[in-house]
């Protein structure tokens, strides 16, 4: 999975107001190329990730 591919599985989510969980971001990058810190900084800097604590 490139990194392209993971950032439109997140936005598709977001369109749909669909949550998406931390462990399924990991997954797909454990499938990609691309490194876990370097899909999550991308992800923040588009907007496309909050980070939310209970």
């Amino acid at each position: 999975m490139t990194k392209e591919k993971i950032i439109e599985e997140v936005e598709k989510a977001r369109l749909q107001n669909k949550k998406i969980k931390m462990s399924e971001i990991i997954k797909m990058a454990n499938e990609s190329e691309v490194s876990m810190p370097g899909i999550i900084s991308l992800l923040l800097k588009k907007g496309l990730i909050d980070f939310v604590c209970d």
